[in-house]
Order: structure tokens, then C-alpha cells, then sequence
């Protein structure tokens, strides 16, 4: 019943942005040095960065490392959590450092798309709070079934086959990614330190003419 009503509300806030509703969420800023490119700037970006990003993912997070996890140890499951944990900032700071060398060519992309952003949040909404809504009337359905006779009675056929499809998805979706995660692994793991020693060498480059900028050309 809870998902039903979270449904409704995400319809609900989709359908008032439709209207020009944008709602607004004042978050704690974390960051030091706005513009410098000093190592504590950057870095207390980073985590300032990781906390708004996990605060989006922590739920699948600790719902994915308690499934793989169930019936281990606890040096198994505190393998688990960090493996988790290193992949997602694999993943984070490819993004990261792909969106530092075409900041120019990507914020141009995204200032042209941010009037659109509104619109597209609220196609978004609607249809997640759609699905959402329909998978907690689903699950309740099915929660008051007690026998096998009783599921065609109870269990409204379309939003069965909705439910079942997108549940069906997912797992294909998941086995796919589960039965390639070293091969991702390793991909993050080199794209990583390409961009890492394309980082250096740009700024070595960058220093060298500056250097050569600055000295006094011969009469």
C-alpha cells in the first residue's frame, strides 16, 4: 500500500511539473575553494560529489550487497561491500575525469538541454510512479491470494503481465552484467588510468607552455 500511494505521489508531482512546478530540495554544500584546482579542493569536491551521487544509489546498494552477501562470513561480506564499493568509484571516476577533458563540449550540451530538463524529469515521474503504483496494487493482490484458484480472481491479467515483464527484464539485465563483471571490471580499471596519464601529460604540456610563454624572447 505504501508503494501504491508513493505511485500516485510521483504522478502527482510529474503531471504539476508538466504545469512549470519545480520543486526544490536545499541540500549541505561540502566544498572548499570554489574554481581552484588544488588537491584538498578537488578532493573535498569529490566527496561532496559522492555523498549527493550515493544519496541516489545507497538503497540498491546495500539491497544488492545483502543479497550477494547472505550465508558469508564476515571477512566474505566485508570483501563484498569494498568490491561493491571500489566498482562504483571506478565508475564515478571515469565519469568524472571523461567530463573533465570535454567539460567545454558536454556543459554546452547540457545548458542547451537544461530547459528541457523539466519535461523530461516529468515524462519520468509519470511513468515511474505509473509502475510503482501498479507494482504495489499488484503486490497486494497477490498477497491475498491462498490458493491457486485464487490467483485468475484476484490478480488483475494486465498488470500481471506489466509487472512480470519488467521483473523478468531486470533479472535479464542483472545475470547479463553478473556474468560480465571482470570484463567491466578491468575495462573501468584501464579506462581509469588512460585518462589519468592523458590528465598528466596535458597538464605536463600545459606547464611546458606556459614556461615557454613566459621567457624573454631574443632581440
Amino acid at each position: 500500500w505504501i508503494s501504491t500511494v508513493i505511485g500516485v505521489a510521483l504522478v502527482v508531482l510529474g503531471i504539476s511539473m508538466f504545469f512549470g512546478f519545480q520543486p526544490l530540495l536545499k541540500l549541505p554544500k561540502l566544498e572548499k575553494g570554489t574554481g581552484s584546482r588544488s588537491a584538498t579542493s578537488m578532493f573535498l569536491f569529490g566527496v561532496s560529489y559522492a555523498i549527493a551521487s550515493l544519496s541516489c544509489t545507497i538503497g540498491l546498494f546495500l539491497s544488492a550487497i545483502g543479497t550477494s552477501a547472505s550465508g558469508l562470513s564476515f571477512v566474505d561480506r566485508l570483501g563484498a561491500f569494498i568490491s561493491y564499493g571500489l566498482g562504483m568509484g571506478l565508475l564515478a571516476t571515469a565519469l568524472t575525469l571523461a567530463v573533465a577533458f570535454g567539460k567545454r563540449g558536454i556543459v554546452t550540451k547540457f545548458r542547451q538541454l537544461l530547459p528541457k530538463i523539466n519535461f523530461i524529469s516529468a515524462i519520468m515521474l509519470v511513468a515511474v510512479g505509473v509502475y510503482v503504483a501498479l507494482y504495489g496494487i499488484w503486490a497486494t493482490q497477490v498477497l491475498s491470494v491462498r490458493g491457486p484458484d485464487d490467483f485468475d480472481t484476484k490478480v488483475t491479467p494486465w498488470i500481471n503481465t506489466i509487472v512480470t515483464n519488467a521483473e523478468e527484464f531486470q533479472i535479464s539485465l542483472s545475470n547479463r552484467i553478473g556474468d560480465n563483471t571482470t570484463v567491466l571490471g578491468w575495462s573501468f580499471v584501464i579506462v581509469n588510468l588512460a585518462l589519468i596519464v592523458a590528465g598528466f601529460l596535458a597538464r605536463r604540456s600545459e606547464r611546458a607552455r606556459k614556461v615557454s610563454s613566459t621567457e624573454p624572447t631574443p632581440v
